[in-house]
């Protein structure tokens, strides 16, 4: 997927009482998103760049949930915080925050469906896709697959940021991975799959930005 820019500051501070998502999805971005809807639904409807998906970008975007009270969809609305790889939320009870790992623990506690994510708030364009940049020459195809030659430990990054997302210590010749595509931000970087390595959608370079090879890979 695109790497993206964040076009406001994000304030992971802010605390609200438990019912009023939209209002602190609000004040998260900084400055703050203007009021509109009473309803965290209606922010999702009115939003011009959505997404129905769960590929969440490498920045802060809020991300939006369908929530049925009475027959009528009041909606729940969160932030997906890429550099604490988690969600901050409106608390369940009382005034605070929370802090979630997962859209499916969101969905438990706050009784809602994930629809989607949206890279405006209440007409504020939080995030917007960065050009993508043509990959290194030489780089491999994309479903092939490289291998990691040990020894060697090798660190992986969330796609289109320089944020460490795991690390991979190679110590046989089975660290295969396929490439699943490149990273749009960094032209000598990959796209893979590594559990130690972060997860899904990490990025993993096999050439310096000065275009020279990064040891200890090759295409098998």
């Amino acid at each position: 997927m695109a790497a993206y820019k964040q076009l406001v500051g994000i304030d992971t501070t802010v605390t609200d009482k438990a019912g009023y998502c939209l209002r602190f999805a609000r004040r998260v971005s900084n400055p703050d998103a203007p009021a509109g809807p009473n309803f965290a639904w209606d922010s999702w409807v009115m939003t011009k760049y959505k997404h129905a998906d769960g590929n969440l970008p490498n920045v802060a975007v809020p991300v939006y949930f369908e929530y049925v009270v009475n027959g009528q969809n009041q909606g729940h609305v969160a932030w997906w915080i890429p550099a604490q790889n988690r969600f901050l939320s409106s608390p369940t009870s009382g005034t605070g925050q929370r802090w979630l790992d997962r859209l499916s623990q969101i969905e438990d506690l706050y009784h809602c469906r994930f629809v989607g994510w949206a890279e405006d708030i209440n007409g504020v364009r939080v995030a917007e896709p960065l050009p993508e940049l043509a990959p290194t020459p030489g780089m491999p195809a994309v479903g092939s697959r490289i291998q990691l030659v040990p020894p060697v430990t090798r660190t992986t990054f969330r796609a289109g940021t320089t944020t460490v997302a795991g690390h991979i210590t190679a110590t046989n010749d089975q660290f295969v991975y396929i490439v699943r595509g490149y990273d749009p931000a960094y032209p000598g970087r990959i796209i893979i799959n590594s559990a130690s390595g972060g997860g899904d959608g990490v990025a993993l370079a096999l050439y310096y930005t000065d275009g020279k090879t990064v040891e200890n890979w090759k295409a098998v």
